[in-house]
C-alpha cells in the first residue's frame, strides 16, 4: 500500500499488533509491521462505515478507499 496511507494514525498499539504478528508464525522487518498497523487503521474506518448507519452524505462501504486518509 502507497499513498496517503502513511497518514493514517494507528489504532492497534505496538504490544497487541507484536502478538497477533506472533500468532501468525510469519516473520515481519519493521517498515512492514509500521504497514500493518496503518493499514488495520484503514480497517478500523471501513468497520465504521459496515456498522454504522449512514446518511447519503457517507462513502459507500464497497467503493472505500483503503489508500484515502482517514478523517
Amino acid at each position: 500500500m502507497t499513498g496517503s496511507m502513511t497518514n493514517e494514525k494507528p489504532t492497534i498499539a505496538p504490544e497487541t499488533l507484536k502478538v497477533l504478528v506472533e500468532q501468525t508464525k510469519l516473520t515481519f522487518k519493521p517498515s512492514e509491521l509500521e504497514q500493518l498497523s496503518q493499514t488495520y487503521a484503514a480497517l478500523e474506518r471501513l468497520k465504521a462505515l459496515v456498522r454504522n448507519s449512514r446518511d447519503q452524505n457517507r462513502e459507500l462501504a464497497h467503493t472505500f478507499d483503503l489508500t484515502r486518509a482517514g478523517s
